[in-house]
């Protein structure tokens, strides 16, 4: 089993703790206003960043701040803001009829499957796992996303309750196939075939067996990266301090078994 103290390296390597209560308070606040339509958000943004002297991601990610200008803004109209703010924020964790508070109880207590609900198009995270039970709860929770469309495709061995709707392959099955590409390029033909050109897709990944049989991984260009919500599964019994810090270092974010933080690139 890998010895990787996970904290010490990832900072070590210029990654820091991710304030996820900040990430989901800005990604919901925008959906909330969202309704404006984008010029009505663009100068009710500017209007409220004026009146508390903050820049517009402080003021996003700040609830009571962010509250706090609605209200200064728009009057009772702040209201039906706040009420759509907090229907977009408890679709992070699955809650029904909860106050605010046991929301963020709830992120605290189970932030890898929030994040995972979390990851955008264009962003890419790294799973370190020490068991299967724990990759494929957050595996399964990236294939809950708050943005809906697109299609859903998993490279995963061993998952038995992935819904019915995410295509599925192994590594070993592409490789096994013939033709004239490469392993990168037949990941590249597959996840080609399983979406339409140009449509957004969430992939998640468990990359242990490349690096056991000795493989680089596919970029993530190959997937088309702007497009592609990206999650790359390690396990951490099956590797060496070196391979474990270094597929850390190929993602923007890294959520590690065993730990409550999601850590962040900067």
């Amino acid at each position: 089993m890998c010895v990787f103290d996970a904290s010490k390296r990832l900072r070590e390597r210029g990654f820091s703790p991710l304030r996820l209560q900040d990430r989901l308070v800005s990604a919901a606040a925008r959906r909330a206003l969202a309704i404006l339509g984008e010029q009505s958000v663009v100068a009710l943004i500017f209007h409220m960043t004026t009146l508390t002297g903050l820049k517009e991601k402080e003021l996003l990610s700040n609830y009571a701040e962010f509250e706090k200008a609605l209200w200064a803004s728009l009057g009772y109209g702040a209201e039906i803001m706040l009420k759509r703010f907090g229907e977009e924020f408890i679709r992070y964790t699955h809650g029904r009829g909860i106050e605010f508070g046991d929301v963020l109880d709830e992120v605290r207590r189970n932030a890898p499957a929030v994040f995972a609900r979390s990851i955008l198009q264009g962003e890419n995270a790294a799973l370190l796992y020490t068991s299967s039970g724990f990759r494929d709860r957050v595996v399964s929770a990236f294939f809950e996303p708050i943005e809906g469309g697109g299609v859903m495709a998993a490279l995963v061995d061993g998952h038995s309750s992935l819904p019915p709707s995410v295509a599925r392959a192994t590594y070993s099955e592409l490789k096994g196939r013939h033709g004239r590409f490469a392993l990168e390029g037949r990941v590249a033909e597959w996840t080609s075939a399983v979406r339409p050109e140009e449509t957004a897709l969430r992939l998640a990944k468990d990359n242990t067996w490349l690096l056991e049989n000795g493989l680089s991984e596919p970029s993530h260009d190959s997937v088309g990266q702007r497009k592609t919500a990206l999650l790359c599964a390690y396990d951490l019994t099956r590797m060496d301090e070196a391979s474990a810090a270094k597929a850390a270092e190929l993602h923007d974010f890294v959520v590690v078994e065993g730990l409550q933080s999601i850590y962040a690139r900067g």
